[in-house]
C-alpha cells in the first residue's frame, strides 16, 4: 500500500497481513489508576497465547513497565518539556509501523493530555489504520476516591476520538475499591450508558479477597514481575528420612510458599479468561 507521507521520518510503503496489526494503548489522566498493570496484563496474555508483542513504555516519568525485564519494554521518551517532540514520536511511529506482532504502549499520566492532543492534530489514528494498523485504547476505571477522575478520563478519550477509527476497551480495576456509585455498578453509570455503543468491550479484573490473595498479586506487581516469573520453579535434591535416599522436589525460586503459588495460578487464570473473553485480542 503507498500513501502519502505526512510524518517525517515515516517509509511511505508499508506492507502488512489482511488481518491488521492490533496497537493497545493503556490510557488515562489519572495516575495510579492501573495503566501498567493492565498493559503489563495484555502483554503477559499475549506471551502466554505465544504471540509476542512490541511492547512500548511512553511514560517519562515512571518507567514501571519497562521495568517489566522479561517483556522486553522499549522506553520511548515522546516529550520535549510539555509538548511532543516531533523526531521522537516519528521513532515510536516507525516501530509500530514496523511490527509484526501486536503492540502494547503503555501512556504515562504526564504525557496524557500532550499525546491526547498530539495524536488528535495529527490525525494519527486514522493514519495507523490506513498503514494496517487498528487502534485500542484500554482505559481503567477504578473505584474509590480515583473513580470520578477515571470516568470522566473514559468520557473524555472517547469523545476525542470516536470518529477516527479507535476501538474502546474498559478495564475495571477494583484494586482500589468497588466500581459503584449510589448502588449503581459501572454499567448503570449515566456516562457509560452514553457511550455504551462506543465501547467494544468491558474487561473485569477479578475483585480478589484483599488479605491473601490482593496481597499477593500487590507482591508481584510492585517487583514488576510477570505471573511466569513468580511461578518459576526449579528442583533440588533433599533426603527422605525413611529411607535416607536422596530425592527431588520442586521449590519456588523467589522463596514462595505451596499456597501462595495456588492463589496467584488462580489469579492468572482468572485475569486470562476476562482478557480472552473480550475477544479483543483475537
Amino acid at each position: 500500500m503507498v500513501s502519502r507521507n505526512h510524518l517525517s521520518g515515516i517509509p511511505t510503503k508499508i506492507n502488512y497481513e489482511e488481518v491488521m496489526i492490533k496497537i493497545h494503548f493503556s490510557i488515562q489522566g489519572k495516575g495510579g489508576c492501573g495503566k501498567t498493570t493492565d498493559a503489563a496484563f495484555m502483554a503477559q496474555y499475549l506471551v502466554n497465547q505465544d504471540r509476542y508483542p512490541l511492547c512500548l513504555d511512553a511514560d517519562p516519568v515512571n518507567r514501571s513497565f519497562a521495568a517489566y525485564k522479561s517483556l522486553d519494554v522499549h522506553e520511548i521518551n515522546v516529550l520535549d518539556g510539555n509538548k511532543i517532540h516531533p523526531k521522537s514520536w516519528d521513532a515510536m511511529l516507525n516501530l509500530l509501523l514496523q511490527a509484526s506482532e501486536d503492540a502494547v504502549v503503555d501512556v504515562g499520566a504526564t504525557s496524557f493530555i500532550a499525546i491526547l492532543d498530539y495524536m488528535s492534530r495529527m490525525d494519527m489514528i486514522r493514519y495507523l489504520h490506513d498503514h494496517g494498523r487498528q487502534v485500542y485504547m484500554h482505559i481503567p476505571v477504578t473505584g474509590s476516591e480515583g473513580m470520578i477522575h477515571t470516568v470522566n478520563g473514559m468520557v473524555q478519550i472517547i469523545n476525542q476520538f470516536q470518529d477516527q477509527n479507535t476501538r474502546f476497551a474498559i478495564w475495571l480495576n477494583p484494586f482500589l475499591g468497588p466500581i459503584e456509585r449510589n448502588g449503581q455498578q459501572f454499567e448503570q453509570f449515566e456516562e457509560f450508558l452514553k457511550l455504551k455503543s462506543k465501547i467494544e468491550a468491558i474487561i473485569k479484573i477479578p475483585a480478589f479477597p484483599p488479605d491473601l490473595h490482593g496481597e499477593d498479586l500487590k507482591s508481584i506487581l510492585t517487583q514488576n514481575m510477570t505471573f511466569t516469573e513468580a511461578l518459576t520453579l526449579d528442583t533440588r535434591s533433599v533426603q527422605d528420612p525413611g529411607s535416607g535416599e536422596d530425592e527431588e522436589e520442586k521449590y519456588s525460586v523467589h522463596g514462595l510458599s505451596l499456597a501462595t503459588l495456588q492463589r496467584l495460578t488462580q489469579m492468572q487464570r482468572e485475569i486470562f479468561v476476562a482478557i480472552r473473553e473480550s475477544q479483543v485480542f483475537d
